[in-house]
């Protein structure tokens, strides 16, 4: 569940850039962003799901 909030965040920022800093926004944009946040929270993870959730975050290109 943890992974919907932090693509809703992502996509989130990215539309507030779009709206108030003219950025334009991409779907690669949102993977890098996306993949940063679920790395940042992998300290909130037990160390037997890190390695599967590690492997699963690098079948995005």
């Amino acid at each position: 569940m943890e992974v919907f909030t932090i693509a809703a965040w992502e996509i989130w920022n990215l539309r507030n850039g779009k709206i108030f800093e003219q950025q334009q926004p991409t779907v690669q944009l949102w993977i890098v962003k996306f993949k940063e946040q679920v790395l940042l929270h992998l300290h909130r993870v037990s160390e037997g799901m890190k390695q599967q959730i590690l492997q699963w975050i690098q079948l995005f290109h």
